[in-house]
């Protein structure tokens, strides 16, 4: 799904998918709780989509169905074994076998790696030379809240795409439809989570359990 605050960035990748100028690799960068997990899976739905690969993924179709069941063949997702844990060699070299097959449902192949800072040394020697030398119709979408810390030489070769913050006006306005809570709670809400409407909804959440 996509929230009201990632549209200008949806709208400059739904054009490129539209025009096939699709670049082999993005990143999604941005503080945690701007749902960049969210947007890395919709635009990766969509280019799988076997209906409507320009606009939005239809839903419908056997990709689709595969891609909302988790088990798209074509469909890679890397995050740590366990949370806050490292992304390992392992993984990527897995990756790497993978991407070498041809598409078995779609026309494209794509790879999600969240959160991409989180690769270790390794990992991201074994990334780069994947970055170096791309296979056709493949899409790689790193996503990170601290792109900083992603070798230069990774960074380089993806499209970046900033998330940034949504005006107090926005935010609060999505947030008061998600919790029914008052204006002045939802602001406060943020204001703790630095203006990232998914973290101030979960501080919401977790007060209203435990009141």
């Amino acid at each position: 799904m996509l929230y009201p605050w990632q549209q200008s960035q949806w709208q400059t990748i739904s054009q490129q998918i539209q025009q096939q100028r699709l670049p082999h690799a993005l990143i999604l960068t941005g503080v945690s709780g701007l749902g960049k997990l969210s947007l890395a899976n919709h635009i990766a739905a969509t280019v799988l989509c076997e209906n409507s690969p320009e606009q939005e993924p239809c839903g419908s179709c056997h990709s689709c169905q595969l891609f909302t069941a988790g088990s798209h063949p074509d469909h890679t997702f890397i995050e740590p074994e366990e949370p806050g844990k490292q992304i390992k060699i392992e993984q990527i070299r897995n990756l790497k076998d993978k991407q070498e097959l041809t598409p078995s449902v779609a026309k494209w192949k794509t790879v999600i790696i969240s959160p991409a800072e989180n690769m270790n040394i390794n990992a991201n020697n074994s990334l780069l030379k994947l970055l170096e030398e791309p296979q056709e119709n493949t899409l790689l979408i790193l996503s990170s809240a601290k792109p900083e810390q992603l070798p230069i030489t990774i960074l380089s070769r993806c499209q970046k795409f900033a998330l940034s913050s949504p005006s107090d006006d926005v935010a609060i306005n999505w947030l008061q439809q998600q919790a029914s809570v008052d204006k002045q709670e939802v602001a406060m809400h943020l204001q703790l989570a630095k203006g990232a409407p998914l973290a101030a909804l979960e501080l919401l959440e977790s007060d209203l359990t435990t009141t």
